[in-house]
This record gives C-alpha cells, sequence and structure tokens, in this order.
C-alpha cells in the first residue's frame, strides 16, 4: 500500500469522481458494511484532454465489487434526475395518473426489478402529465418573476430629503399599527375567565430584577444587537453595567 500510495503522490495521478453510487464494495449481510475500495486515477493531462470522461458504476450479480465503466463519448450528456413535485398531489387527475402510470409487464417476477421498472415508468409518465397538466414550470416561474420585477420597480422610488423619508418612515409605522375605530361589539372576559388587565401597568417602570431576567435568558453565545456585544457578556458584568442600563430604560 506504501509503494502504491508513493506512485500516486509522484505522478500526480486524482481520482475520478464516480457519478450515481457513494460505496462500491457490501458484505451482503443484513446490517451491511458499506466501503468504496474501487476507483481510478488519471494524470491531470489526462483529465484535461478527456473532459467529457464519466465514470459510472454498473451492479453485477457475480460479485460483491461494482464494475466502473468510464464513457469517453465526446458529448455525453446525463439523463435529468426525477424530482417529484409536491404541488403535484394537489391538481386533479394526480391519482388516475399514478394508477396508469404503476403498471409493468406482468412477466417480470423478480421484485426488486419489477419495482425499479415501476418506478422508472411512473417518473417519466408523471414527468409528462405534469407538464401536460400545468406547462413548462420553469419558464412560468421565471414569467412570474419577470412580472414582479416590473411591479417592484413601478412601486419603488428612491427618497433622499429628509421631509421625504420621515414622511416615509411614518406611513410605513401607521399603516402597519392600523387607525383606531371604535368597537361595535366586545368580549365578556369575565365569560371566558380571563382576568381582565389594567392597561396602566404597561406603563409602569421596569425593575432591575424584570430587566436581569430577560438578560440571564438571553443567548450566551448570540449579540442581540448591531454592536456585537453577546449575552454573556451582560451575564457576567451585570454588577458593573446595570446602573447605566437602568438608567437608559427609565429614560425611556
Amino acid at each position: 500500500m506504501g509503494k502504491f500510495r508513493r506512485f500516486v503522490d509522484s505522478n500526480g495521478l486524482k481520482e475520478l469522481f464516480l457519478h450515481g453510487r457513494a460505496f462500491t464494495w457490501s458484505n451482503e449481510r443484513d446490517n451491511p458494511t458499506l466501503t468504496k475500495i474501487d476507483r481510478a486515477f488519471v494524470s491531470v493531462d489526462w483529465e484535461l484532454d478527456h473532459p467529457d470522461g464519466l465514470l459510472q458504476a454498473l451492479s453485477t450479480a457475480i460479485s460483491d465489487h461494482c464494475p466502473l465503466h468510464l464513457a469517453m463519448e465526446d458529448h455525453l450528456q446525463p439523463h435529468r434526475r426525477f424530482r417529484f413535485e409536491s404541488f403535484w398531489t394537489k391538481l386533479d387527475g394526480f391519482d388516475e395518473a399514478v394508477v396508469e402510470a404503476w403498471t409493468c409487464d406482468p412477466s417480470i417476477s423478480d421484485p426488486f426489478l419489477r419495482l425499479d421498472v415501476l418506478l422508472r415508468k411512473t417518473s417519466h409518465d408523471l414527468t409528462a402529465w405534469g407538464q401536460r397538466k400545468i406547462g413548462n414550470v420553469k419558464l412560468q416561474i421565471a414569467m412570474a418573476n419577470w412580472i414582479i420585477l416590473q411591479l417592484d420597480q413601478l412601486e419603488d422610488s428612491v427618497i433622499t430629503d429628509q421631509n421625504g423619508k420621515e414622511e416615509a418612515f411614518y406611513n410605513a409605522y401607521k399603516e402597519l399599527l392600523g387607525m383606531y375605530q371604535a368597537r361595535e361589539h366586545t368580549i365578556d372576559l369575565d365569560c371566558l375567565g380571563i382576568t381582565p388587565l389594567d392597561p396602566q401597568e404597561l406603563d409602569a417602570i421596569y425593575t432591575e430584577e424584570e430587566v436581569y431576567s430577560v438578560i440571564k435568558s438571553m443567548p450566551s453565545e448570540r449579540a442581540p444587537g448591531p454592536d456585537g456585544f453577546i449575552g454573556l457578556f451582560f451575564h457576567r458584568d451585570w454588577s458593573i453595567i446595570k446602573d447605566d442600563i437602568m438608567a437608559a430604560i427609565h429614560k425611556l
């Protein structure tokens, strides 16, 4: 093994990426041991001369190893991986499409081969069914994003003067908070068993115990604000900083 490693290093060899499989050997037990012990090495010059090379593992019934197949076609394009779209299940006719697609040759008796054929056929048929049902999804998403971009450009405007900034902030918070309106109906809290609270208590000054309880609940390794001070700083140095913090809170 040492000689092999020195040979690889001295010749500057690199391992080809194996597509479609993470392991190439199994002990084929109920709790299998899976390893990758079948590899292909090439030089940098070879890889530059053959940029379209594709290394894949083949299946076999006569060995616990996977034969490796290196395709050298100039314009080799791997098949596009199937992706099940969750929104398909919400479309009319989905169940019927699955029932129609989930069929295969009844002469196939091997359960693994049968399942493989069923899954491949269903993936192909569902992809075609989805495209017929709603069209090209990527094209529709691109069109929707383009329309949203146009609307955003129409709505957005750049404000540079002070009065415009103040008005923009005021309008934003006004829409967020809403406007006061007299209620035509109210909630009977006594009937619901909820004790009414005096809103004036919200104006009460925070006590040091209340503030410190919040500080103790802060994550130690995270900064609660843009200043960068993490919670551990407030935990450790509360006795030093509490007077200033409380003074700032009371100033609010």
